[in-house]
């Protein structure tokens, strides 16, 4: 796994490997700390973080410290569950309003979690003000998910056809749109 740590890796890919060296390492030594904390810095969101860097707490006698890893661990999986629900709600081809309305409430509660900073739970909550017709909220939410994740596509493919429907900032609506076609 060192080595494989020296390659270029994805933010989520050398998280997850100094995730499994901490692992490999039994959790007893302070580098799996380290391993541990630098892995929650590049993937704050990632759950499965938590639980491991819980583990070291509970193996090196830190109860109170393993017992806050594992309540992140649980609101996250929690906000996790609500956007998977918030998404069935969203796309689902009934679009009855109050379904809508209750998926938007689930989108916000999952961007709540992760303090509006996580680029999925923020471009599901502007798809769920999209689907209710909220178009200012829902560029809102997609520009603000492209400020975590400027390399999501799918995020400057929606800003841009929203925008470019209600033409708004035409220059840069076409610039999303061409982005999204010519790669």
């Amino acid at each position: 796994l060192t080595k494989l740590l020296d390659t270029n890796l994805s933010q989520y890919q050398r998280a997850q490997a100094l995730k499994y060296r901490a692992g490999a390492k039994r959790f007893r030594s302070p580098s799996a700390l380290t391993d541990l904390n630098e892995a929650v810095k590049l993937e704050p969101f990632n759950i499965n973080i938590y639980e491991y860097r819980s583990y070291y707490w509970k193996f090196n006698g830190r109860s109170d410290l393993a017992a806050a890893d594992l309540r992140r661990y649980e609101e996250l999986k929690t906000a996790y569950k609500n956007n998977a629900k918030s998404q069935e709600l969203i796309y689902s081809k009934s679009k009855n309003k109050e379904d809508l309305k209750k998926g938007l409430e689930l989108a916000i509660k999952s961007c709540e979690a992760t303090d509006c900073r996580y680029y999925d739970f923020l471009y599901d909550l502007g798809s769920a003000y999209f689907h209710l017709g909220d178009e200012d909220n829902a560029i809102k939410y997609y520009s603000k998910a492209l400020k975590y994740a400027p390399d999501e596509e799918k995020g400057y493919h929606k800003r841009g056809l929203e925008n470019a429907i209600n033409f708004r900032n035409f220059r840069r609506d076409l610039k999303d749109l061409n982005r999204k076609t010519n790669e």
